[in-house]
């Protein structure tokens, strides 16, 4: 007998949950016919403890799609999941998974999966969330043909802004079985991977790219990786990253690696605007946070890595800052050659009026002009006479105190023979001398 399902559709203007329950769509085993589609319309919907959502065939024929739309969260708890599958022994094609969304949640291995393990290709994850993807512990968006399938895995599609791995999370294209493996294609503001989680693309049958698009940058903490590896006699898969900055840390081992084990190492393009900080190229593994693209069979098979950042080095210019602490005591000058004193200088208006209200006027006395008296006196004889008395003319110094002299006379004296005002200025230490 041969018939199609039909579809399961739910409307809902606020939320809708499912707590240990499940939603299935499917074709029956030894049955012939297409599943039918699980479309769901919602402000928000939540699946905990197990609950799921499954489109699935048994036996002969396509499983359904998976369509969510949800205006304001999708979250999926406590290993819940929503599938899309070819089952053991099915023939058919996976439908997929299309979420729409402003926030996406993937708590305690929950997980998003097309799956194949019959024959047939399974379908693609495509997520589009406007603002938020939040994987963590041990979480999972999936898409994979199995050991026994055989197909091609259709691939992740991912657009948000901030796409953000914790806790052994993962997004995942694989074939081990006999059909190729999907790429992972992710479009985002910010990319962060944290505490040993993955975005993997794993072959034996080839292809399994991943490209990264992130605006901002992409950060590997705590072991976390990007990889593509090939078993078998397929070339690695590619991983092509454009960002603004690429970040690890060197002593937390993470890495991006294109593995082959008896073919060559796949290709690594990485295109950075601001730089490539922390992690590196090498040939091999290590310890540290690597960019490899090695290959099992020796370094000859090893595959091509490309590093696009700035002609500048962002290191440049940078300083060691002293971990010292300043002591203030130790900023004062302590200069035997500096002498004390201050000075007060009356110089004038410097052409301003006395009073801002009033017009700028000249306090000069003006005089008549007068005609000039010629002199008798010879020239010559009178600056003799003023250089005599120049020469004579001492310059009259201001009291500072009175003492009385051995005549018992009162004496005016230029300096405070008191001591309590200011003192006479001591002579200049001839080492300070010589450097005026």
């Amino acid at each position: 007998m041969e018939a199609q399902a039909g579809d399961v559709k739910i409307n809902a203007s606020d939320t809708v949950s499912f707590d240990e329950s499940t939603v299935e769509n499917q074709v029956a085993q030894n049955a012939k016919g297409n599943a039918g589609n699980i479309d769901i319309t919602t402000n928000s919907l939540f699946l905990s403890n197990r609950a799921s959502l499954n489109a699935n065939t048994l036996g002969m024929g396509n499983s359904g799609q998976v369509m969510i739309r949800a205006d304001d969260t999708i979250s999926l708890a406590n290993g819940s999941s929503i599938r899309s599958r070819v089952s053991e022994n099915a023939v058919g094609n996976s439908g997929g998974i299309d979420i729409t969304t402003q926030k996406l949640s993937l708590t305690n291995k929950a997980n998003l999966s097309a799956t194949t393990d019959g024959k047939g290709n399974s379908g693609q994850v495509t997520i589009r969330a406007g603002d938020t993807i939040s994987l963590s512990d041990g979480s999972l968006i999936n898409s994979r043909v199995s050991d026994d399938g055989v197909g091609d895995s259709g691939g992740i599609d991912i657009t948000t802004e901030k796409l953000f791995l914790t806790n052994n999370a993962a997004l995942n294209a694989s074939s081990t079985g006999d059909g190729a493996a999907g790429d992972i294609e992710v479009a985002a503001r910010s990319i962060r991977l944290d505490n040993g989680s993955t975005i993997k693309a794993d072959t034996v049958a080839g292809q399994g790219n991943i490209n990264l698009n992130a605006r901002d940058f992409v950060l590997l903490r705590d072991g976390s990786k990007i990889t593509t590896n090939a078993t078998g006699t397929a070339t690695g898969g590619n991983i092509i990253i454009n960002t603004n900055n690429l970040v690890a840390f060197p002593e937390e081992n993470s890495d991006i690696t294109a593995k082959s084990e008896e073919s060559f190492g796949g290709r690594i393009s990485i295109n950075t605007k601001g730089g490539i900080f922390g992690i590196e190229y090498r040939q091999q593994e290590t310890e540290f946070s690597d960019i490899t693209a090695s290959s099992a069979l020796g370094p000859q098979f090893s595959g091509t890595v490309q590093l696009n950042t700035p002609d500048i080095n962002p290191s440049q210019g940078l300083f060691e800052l002293s971990e010292t602490v300043i002591d203030p005591a130790q900023q004062i000058a302590q200069n035997p050659c500096l002498r004390g004193g201050g000075e007060f200088i009356i110089t004038g208006r410097g052409g301003f009026p006395s009073n801002p209200n009033k017009i700028l006027s000249s306090d000069n006395v003006r005089v008549d002009l007068v005609k000039p008296v010629a002199s008798k006196v010879n020239s010559t004889s009178t600056t003799q006479k003023q250089s005599s008395t120049s020469a004579t003319d001492k310059p009259i110094v201001p009291a500072r105190g009175w003492i009385f002299n051995e005549k018992g006379e009162v004496t005016l004296v230029a300096y405070d023979p008191t001591k309590t005002g200011p003192q006479r200025s001591s002579p200049t230490p001839a080492s300070c001398a010589a450097l005026r």
